[in-house]
């Protein structure tokens, strides 16, 4: 089982103000705008210090890890809907 990931205290602090569940708390345009660049911003931290264990990376970007049809990866499916 992979475990969480641990977060240092700034990003634990970005965490904390990400609406993670957009459909259970609805944002305005404004506040979903802010939400997106928390997301990205603790992102690219995840991403510089190498936070993210290779197993969760590839259950994002390898197709083999993705049981739906298509064998397209959850990457290339966010990023092509259709």
């Amino acid at each position: 089982m992979i475990g969480q990931i641990e977060l240092i205290p700034t990003e634990q602090k970005l965490a904390e103000q990400i609406v993670f569940d957009v459909l259970q708390k609805p944002l305005e345009y404004e506040e979903t705008l802010k939400n997106g660049e928390r997301a990205a911003t603790l992102m690219n931290s995840l991403t510089k210090r190498k936070a993210i264990p290779q197993e969760r990376l590839l259950y994002f970007t390898d197709p083999d890890y993705n049981p739906s049809p298509g064998k397209a990866s959850r990457f290339e499916r966010f990023r092509n809907p259709r």
